[in-house]
């Protein structure tokens, strides 16, 4: 490709010539060739982003109902070990209790408790 030469004065006008303006154009089309691979590319890209978000957003929505369903059983369990106490615990509190000083003349599940003697008294909320 020859150079291009561009008129500083009227007198010294040389206009280009039509091969070397082409020469331009053609690398002109070859940079915008390359301008439209990067973005093929880019848009390949965005759609595989795209894509993995989706995926993601469906993943985020399995573990939060994992999350649920596991406080419940979660709840379910905390249940159990009151149960647990309830039946196994609570029938053997008022001996327990009598050997502490602390004379209750009753125990039963779900009932307010009141120690006369010692001024002390359970109620349930």
């Amino acid at each position: 490709m020859g150079a291009v030469q561009t008129a500083r004065h009227p007198q010294d006008a040389n206009p280009p010539s039509f091969e070397s303006v082409w020469a331009i154009l053609d690398k002109v089309g070859e940079r915008l060739d390359r301008v439209g691979e990067r973005l093929d590319r880019v848009g390949k890209n965005q759609e595989e982003t795209d894509r993995i978000v989706k995926e993601n957003a469906k993943q985020q929505k399995e573990t939060d109902r994992i999350v649920k369903d596991n406080a419940v059983e979660i709840g379910k369990l905390s249940k159990r070990m009151g149960e647990i106490v309830e039946f196994m615990v609570a029938p053997n509190l008022r001996e327990k209790f009598k050997e502490f000083g602390f004379n209750f003349s009753e125990s039963s599940q779900r009932k307010d408790v009141t120690d006369k003697d010692n001024k002390i008294s359970f109620f349930r909320s």
